[in-house]
């Protein structure tokens, strides 16, 4: 089941990259979205891979946007991480089906 997302892109953050353990290379793009919630209304929602970033950089900042995401944590060295991995991107309306890009598994994360 996926998380659906509405606010207003607020920042866009730098995008990163490196090796996995693996030795893939990977790359990711994070926004932080400011939703119209009375309390925790900003969300750091990531982009991971060139197609979801190729995607979410259709966007501006203050553009108000729909995002499909999968919430989900990992264990690194003892202690949990949360990911919010967007991968759908849409203006404010509902985000369509042409949008959605298959999910990918992501075992290459880098921690």
């Amino acid at each position: 089941m996926a998380l659906e997302i509405k606010g207003t892109i607020i920042k866009k953050l730098d995008i990163e990259s490196g090796i996995s353990k693996s030795g893939k290379e990977w790359k990711k793009q994070s926004i932080i979205i400011e939703r119209q919630e009375q309390f925790n209304k900003e969300i750091c929602v990531e982009a991971f891979g060139d197609e979801k970033i190729h995607r979410l950089n259709k966007f501006e900042v203050g553009d108000t946007i729909t995002i499909l995401a999968n919430v989900f944590s990992k264990e690194w060295n003892g202690k949990y991480f949360n990911s919010i991995q967007g991968y759908a991107f849409a203006n404010k309306n509902a985000v369509s089906n042409t949008e959605v890009i298959p999910e990918d598994n992501n075992d290459d994360l880098p921690f």
